[in-house]
């Protein structure tokens, strides 16, 4: 943790957030589906770091909470279609636009 002064000259206290490991294919598509319900707008953007920002959005919103069951949230979201066919569909467009072509597979 560390003190740091404001623009408008406050001390304020900032505390830094480590995370040891990263995020797979999977739990990405998982918190974009979470952020952003409509299929159809996530497969239209073609930008993999304005996917990941929305990953990163909702990882800030809801945390590692949200990735232990996602299905019971998204469920309610996609009552017309399967939950995991929608997750696939996203977890395929990710690695599709991803640009090291190497998210999801073992380096």
């Amino acid at each position: 943790m560390t003190v740091k002064r404001a623009k408008n000259g406050k001390a304020l206290e900032y505390f830094t957030i480590k995370i040891e490991g990263g995020f797979d294919v999977d739990e990405l598509a998982y918190l974009i589906l979470g952020w952003e319900s409509d299929l159809e707008k996530i497969l239209k953007i073609k930008s993999y770091t304005k996917l990941i920002a929305m990953a990163k959005k909702q990882f800030m919103d809801r945390g590692f909470v949200f990735l232990e069951f996602p299905t019971e949230y998204l469920e309610s979201l996609y009552a017309d279609q399967s939950v995991e066919d929608v997750h696939k569909q996203v977890m395929e467009h990710l690695k599709a636009i991803e640009p090291t072509k190497t998210l999801g597979t073992n380096i």
